[in-house]
Parts: structure tokens; sequence; C-alpha cells
């Protein structure tokens, strides 16, 4: 047998293989499309506690839900958060926002792109914090990030790593590297 023999047979083999392998060998990846439920367009939904109170309201630019994954996506999110101060019996409302938004099991809230937090409530402690990434549990009423985080007030300017916040008890946690800038006057 010649090289020309043994090339000919060559291919022929690595051609039958290739042929047995488009009909037989394809790989299928099963890739799951989810489909949405809803796409609504500037839309405003409020939530209210076992008491009938609000708890809390949420709107966006635009929001997509996926009920066969239990979760819906935000653009534009805006989260008002209500709770009662304990002390005067007031309503405390924050309001966060953020660029997008992921709401999963109608519980868990996690925003991301330039998250805002604002105190309503003027001369309080804490008026403002910012991150890039926030996760709020809306039933607990909880703020949640590990990214930094930068927080002012009437008289000071903070910033850490990491951070936990309720808004029922009005705790503040910051886990790692907190700097801290007080003012003698107010601002």
């Amino acid at each position: 047998m010649n090289n020309r023999q043994k090339i000919s047979i060559a291919l022929v083999f690595l051609l039958s293989l290739f042929v047995l392998y488009l009909k037989f060998g394809k790989i299928q990846s099963k890739v799951t499309t989810y489909l949405p439920s809803y796409i609504g367009y500037n839309v405003t939904n409020n939530h209210f506690d076992e008491n009938g109170f609000m708890a809390y309201r949420i709107s966006a630019v635009k929001v997509t839900s996926y009920a066969q994954k239990n979760q819906t996506d935000f653009i534009g999110p805006k989260l008002i958060l209500y709770s009662i101060d304990k002390k005067t019996n007031k309503k405390i409302q924050w309001n966060i926002t953020s660029e997008k938004g992921i709401l999963y099991q109608s519980n868990k809230l996690v925003l991301t792109g330039k998250v805002l937090i604002e105190n309503v409530t003027k001369n309080e402690l804490i008026q403002t914090m910012k991150t890039e990434q926030l996760t709020a549990l809306l039933d607990k009423k909880q703020v949640m990030t590990d990214l930094p985080v930068q927080w002012t007030g009437p008289q000071m300017e903070e910033s850490g790593i990491g951070m936990w916040a309720s808004f029922i008890t009005e705790e503040l946690i910051v886990k790692n590297k907190i700097n801290a800038v007080y003012f003698n006057e107010k601002k």
C-alpha cells in the first residue's frame, strides 16, 4: 500500500467518524428559557403588614416577572420602607434607589448599581448610605452588603466595608475598616 492509498483510507475513516459524530454524537445542551408572566412599565406595588399598615412600596421604570423562577426583575427600582419610631410613635420613611433589582421569593430584594438609601426624617444620626449592591429582606426590614459603604449624617461622614442594618430596631453594624470624620458644627 502506497502513501496515497494510506492517506485516502485515513480521510475516508475521518470523514465517516465525522458523519457518525454529527448523527449520533451531538451533545444536546438543554437551555431553559423562561418566558415572563408579565412586563410592566412605571409600576408601583404597595405591601401592607398584618395590621393593615403600609410596610413598603416598590416602584420601577420596568418590571419583568417570571413565575416559573419565582423572580421579578426591576429596572430603576425605588423601594420605600416604613417603620415606626418606638420612642415617638412616628412613622419613619427610608427611600432606597438603584439602577437594577431582582426580587426573589417575594421577600429578598437584591439591588445593584449606585444604591442610595435616604432617611426622609431630617436631622437623624444617619441621613444617607451609598453602596454598589445591597440585599433587603423585606419582611424583616433589614439591609446588608459585603461591599464598601459610605454613610453621612448632619455631623459626620463615615465609610466601611460590609454592613447590616435593621430599620425596626434602628441598629447599624459595620463589619470592617471603619473610617469616620465628625464635625463640631452643624452642616
